[in-house]
């Protein structure tokens, strides 16, 4: 059940730690602690994922778009892990998320071939890209801190198509894509299929590139092997395959959260 956050008020904290512990987990780790209006969003999120299936397929979630830096690089999937590190100096600002440049970005600490959820031929890299970028524009918005290219994803590349590298060196399109702006989503099917999504809804599938190998590098984030952009990122998440009501799923979720900040 979603909680109205005018009613809730101050019980949030308190209920959080018994009814809600994933958030409660959460919320013990980030400084500053959000107040109880920003309680209830990342609740409603959380019990939104874990009723629609998704939770459990998740190895990270950034909510970039968070009330404070810290917090914004906490994986909500995993609290106690390290939070992201900075990559030279993106700029954070609250409610907005993080904004790159030629060299700076963000990284994760487990490396691609190291996750739980995600596997060699089961994979789903997701981002939201907001506003106050150039929509043209065609750099990385996930990719690597280093090593040969074979995990990112592209929301559009120079040819004007959204692309993804999963577990291959050759990109996949999935159709056209007038902008970077948006929610995009990249998934791995099977050895040999990949699907993509912008806003959850499928844009295209591509049968055409065999998995090699996951990336022995760590996921990076508006950065991939040492060039960065000026993208605003404001969710970020990687996880095993999607089905389309997953991916439909994350998007209504992120995109509830996204509408109350």
């Amino acid at each position: 059940m979603l909680l109205n956050r005018r009613r809730m008020g101050a019980n949030v904290a308190v209920m959080a730690p018994q009814q809600y512990p994933e958030a409660a987990a959460v919320f013990r780790v980030m400084s500053p602690q959000p107040d109880e209006a920003r309680q209830v969003l990342y609740i409603n999120l959380i019990e939104a994922l874990k009723a629609a299936g998704v939770w459990a397929k998740l190895d990270v979630l950034y909510v970039f778009r968070a009330h404070a830096t810290q917090p914004s690089r906490v994986n909500l999937v995993i609290p106690s892990q390290t939070v992201a590190a900075l990559i030279s100096t993106p700029t954070f600002a609250a409610d907005l998320g993080w904004t790159g440049a030629a060299t700076s970005g963000l990284s994760s600490p487990t490396l691609w071939n190291a996750f739980t959820q995600l596997t060699l031929n089961s994979q789903t890299i997701g981002v939201w890209i907001g506003a106050g970028t150039d929509a043209a524009a065609t750099e990385f918005s996930v990719g690597q801190l280093s090593g040969s290219a074979v995990n990112a994803l592209r929301p559009r590349n120079a040819s004007g198509n959204f692309t993804a590298m999963m577990a291959s060196g050759t990109e996949s399109s999935f159709g056209a894509s007038a902008t970077i702006l948006g929610h995009f989503t990249a998934v791995r099917t099977a050895s040999n299929a990949l699907k993509g999504y912008k806003d959850g809804v499928a844009t295209g599938t591509t049968a055409t590139t065999v998995s090699a190998a996951l990336s022995s590098s760590q996921p990076a984030w508006l950065y991939h092997n040492g060039n960065g952009n000026d993208f605003r990122i404001e969710f970020g998440y990687i996880g095993s395959q999607f089905s389309d009501a997953d991916a439909t799923a994350m998007h209504d979720a992120l995109a509830a959260y996204r509408a109350a900040t």
